[in-house]
């Protein structure tokens, strides 16, 4: 099932929050977390308010914990904004006292009040113990190692120079390296090129991974051969960034500016780097330093575990 459940419009006219869900404890430079798949994105084994169950390793979120109220029995909330998942449902936001969360095993450190959305939508795709989203902001002062291949979660504290406490992975096992820039989505953002055509890219580790694109765009693909196959079963061939080319993987496809797209701006064409991309490659975010390295399928990953 293709969809994409990252906050897009919502939390973006909140405060930011200062507080880190600081996953790394005090003296420790790198620990590596167990996860799980489900509908291809990354889970962290959770206990929310009492409730057992995952928290999605979800980028797209734009807060450092997002809680799913389908999920669990929270104090009563008080709404503070509306908006879209990024696959078209109205989320009404809600803020509450903390509840106490722990993700594999590490204890939150979460501010007073915590915000949460009714995500019973993802039901059928994540399971009734789905209990919310680890955002970007939980993450954006250390660098990880998202290994979806061999199911590992590896958060490494970087220097105050941005050096990693790891070798970094060898040259012949690195697919490509960009630097990025955080979109008006609150995404990390590169460029590239699919085929013959320039193209903006942006990765959400909750995103299935879509292809945002006018008809005049798609068009031109169907016609280079650089997207084939049907409705719901469409595959983008022809993708290279930051010195590296990449095999056909399947995508979603939304047409940009039309009812589907929910995007901050819709008026460009856009490649969402997502679970079908990231379930290839593991990848080395470096938050401080705006850097991401994607390693060749099957590479060995840094650290050795």
């Amino acid at each position: 099932m293709l969809w994409n459940v990252c906050l897009i419009s919502a939390l973006l006219a909140l405060q930011p929050v200062s507080a880190s869900a600081e996953l790394l404890r005090d003296g420790e430079t790198a620990v590596t977390l167990p996860l799980t798949l489900r509908d291809g994105r990354p889970m962290l084994a959770a206990e929310v308010a009492g409730r057992a169950g995952v928290v999605m390793v979800d980028t797209g979120t734009a807060y450092p914990l997002m809680l799913n109220r389908d999920a669990l029995d929270l104090p009563q909330g008080r709404e503070v904004a509306r908006g879209h998942a990024a696959s078209g449902q109205v989320i009404v936001v809600m803020t509450h006292p903390a509840p106490r969360a722990v993700l594999a095993g590490r204890t939150l450190a979460l501010p007073e009040t915590a915000l949460s959305g009714d995500f019973g939508f993802t039901r059928e795709g994540l399971g009734p113990d789905f209990l919310g989203f680890l955002g970007l902001p939980a993450l954006e002062d250390m660098a990880f190692m998202l290994d979806q291949p061999r199911l590992a979660l590896t958060l490494l504290r970087p220097g105050p120079d941005g050096a990693l406490p790891l070798a970094g992975p060898a040259a012949a096992t690195i697919a490509a390296e960009v630097a990025f820039h955080l979109t008006d989505d609150d995404l990390p953002g590169w460029s590239g090129r699919i085929g013959d055509r320039p193209v903006a890219i942006d990765i959400d580790t909750g995103d299935s991974g879509t292809l945002y694109a006018t008809s005049d765009t798609l068009a031109d693909l169907v016609a280079g051969g650089w997207l084939t196959g049907g409705a719901g079963n469409r595959v983008l061939a022809g993708l290279r960034f930051g010195g590296g080319a990449f095999p056909p993987f399947p995508v979603a496809v939304v047409e940009a500016g039309g009812a589907a797209d929910m995007r901050a701006d819709t008026s460009a064409d856009l490649l969402r780097l997502g679970a079908s991309f990231l379930g290839t490659h593991p990848s080395l975010w470096n938050m401080p330093a705006g850097r991401i390295i994607f390693l060749q399928p099957g590479a060995p990953v840094p650290p050795d575990r």
